[in-house]
């Protein structure tokens, strides 16, 4: 890894930059989920990339309107994850190329940037918009595969790394969502500002990207997508729901006088008040 712009296994080093005695690790790959090439961006502290010593992975899903760069450039993040060990992951929020569809001009919250980390069913997202399976799936695979030689990436198995999950806005949901749904593939789950409820009639965000994302006459696959919904129809017997019990609480940062709370965008209350049935610690 001595030069930009080289080929790691699947991923394509595309630059490097020194920041607090690590690197920022711009990358790109071919992805067959979304039929597209994506871009994320990582952190790797000195322990990792100057030290060979794994470290665990902390994916961050940004909301609407964001790409890769908007977390690792703005959150002053950066200076924690060195000081820590945590490799930082920042995927983009949707597929992206020029033969991507997207919503109707002038649209932020639906198609490219807002992709709701959901696998699409309606044509003709249906080929592209599979950012589920990208952020369960093959994002983590292609990281483990590429770099396993590097001696980054701290391991729970041979083909899982040592992970968390948190997100902001949309990429809140999205990461309840796939922390929820797959709680032996992360060790904890954060969310600022999170979309909540999405599939509830009052939240226009929701409404829309389900419908278009999903079609109006899915509604049973809208709530898999829906934290409130997936903490509500858990089987106290199911292995999901007792490794969740186990699991650290869930993390929800929230601001009072964000204007998406009357808007009724976001609805935490009802995520927090199906945990407190279900027992599930969050705070």
């Amino acid at each position: 890894m001595s030069d930009n712009n080289n080929t790691v296994g699947k991923v394509t080093i595309k630059s490097r930059v020194k920041s607090f005695g690590g690197y920022v690790i711009e990358c790109s790959h071919e992805s067959q989920a979304l039929s597209c090439s994506m871009n994320f961006v990582l952190y790797l502290p000195s322990k990792a990339y100057n030290d060979k010593k794994p470290c665990p992975l902390l994916y961050f899903l940004s909301g609407l309107t964001c790409t890769e760069q908007n977390f690792i450039t703005k959150a002053g993040a950066i200076k924690y994850a060195s000081q820590h060990n945590i490799i930082l992951v920042c995927p983009d929020t949707s597929p992206r190329g020029d033969d991507v569809p997207s919503g109707k001009a002038g649209e932020w919250d639906f198609g490219k940037g807002a992709g709701f980390y959901l696998n699409a069913l309606v044509e003709p997202y249906n080929k592209n918009y599979h950012m589920y399976d990208y952020i369960t799936k093959e994002l983590p695979s292609h990281l483990v595969s590429s770099f396993k030689d590097e001696g980054w990436i701290e391991l729970i198995n041979e083909n899982l790394p040592k992970q968390s999950i948190f997100g902001h806005s949309m990429g809140g949901l999205g990461a309840l969502v796939c922390y929820l749904r797959n709680p032996s593939n992360y060790l904890s789950c954060s969310a600022f500002a999170p979309i909540c409820h999405p599939s509830r009639d009052v939240c226009a965000w929701g409404q829309k990207a389900f419908k278009g994302y999903l079609g109006e006459e899915n509604k049973e696959v809208w709530k898999t997508y829906d934290p409130t919904e997936i903490v509500k129809a858990l089987s106290n017997n199911s292995e999901q729901y007792q490794l969740l019990k186990q699991k650290p609480s869930i993390l929800i940062d929230q601001g009072s006088d964000d204007k998406f709370l009357p808007q009724q965008q976001l609805l935490p209350e009802d995520f927090i008040e199906a945990c407190k049935e279900k027992e599930i610690t969050i705070i």
